[in-house]
């Protein structure tokens, strides 16, 4: 018992962190939705070209199937490097997501086999999901501009991230627009842990039944 408690510390870790990263893992990779919130804001009509075909292009540089920026708009040099800087963000998340993914599998699997059923799991699910809810509402209070902020500030060097208004980048890639990918990771993240949390909270009560 002492073992399979000493495993539940990192999973419950592992999986509320897993919670978390979920809405900003599908947000990012949701290109539909992207591309919704770019018509909104005009930037093709702005630019004159296909907004779909150009960020379809962006979305493959920054995925890693290809090899340079689309130069239907044209960056500059600090530009270009910041999106090299993003591509290499992508990598890392999606290293990062798949990894803990992997590990929270394997511990959820010991502890499965090791506890002898599927009480253990259950708890952990429940509590793992309320603890991940007060996490996610904890982002949302502290604002989008705060984590945008320290998001940068963490994963891109000086100000290499700060451009003026007037650079196609941020002509491009709004604050608007960051702010509804901000939106809905924080929706998402809300969804897939109550959809852990109500079915914990069934599961367990049924295995007090028992």
């Amino acid at each position: 018992m002492k073992f399979i408690i000493f495993l539940m510390a990192p999973a419950v870790m592992l999986l509320s962190v897993l919670f978390i990263l979920s809405g900003l893992y599908i947000t990012v990779t949701s290109e539909s939705f992207q591309l919704r919130e770019l018509d909104k804001l005009g930037i093709g009509n702005e630019f004159g070209i296909d907004i779909s075909k150009y960020h379809s292009d962006v979305l493959s540089y920054l995925n890693g199937k290809s090899d340079s920026m689309p130069m239907d708009i044209v960056l500059n040099e600090k530009e270009l490097i910041h999106m090299r800087d993003v591509r290499n963000a992508f990598s890392l998340l999606s290293n990062v997501f798949n990894a803990i993914l992997f590990s929270y599998l394997l511990l959820l699997t010991i502890i499965y086999i090791f506890s002898g059923g599927i009480k253990m799991p259950a708890f952990a699910l429940m509590y793992t999901g309320i603890l991940s809810l007060v996490l996610a509402l904890a982002i949302t209070l502290i604002g989008f501009d705060s984590v945008f902020t320290n998001f940068h500030l963490l994963f891109f060097e000086g100000d290499s991230w700060l451009f003026n208004p007037d650079e196609n980048i941020i002509k491009i890639y709004s604050i608007e627009f960051f702010w509804s990918m901000f939106e809905r990771s924080i929706a998402f993240d809300i969804v897939i842990i109550l959809s852990a949390v109500i079915p914990g909270i069934l599961w367990k009560e049924n295995l007090l039944k028992e």
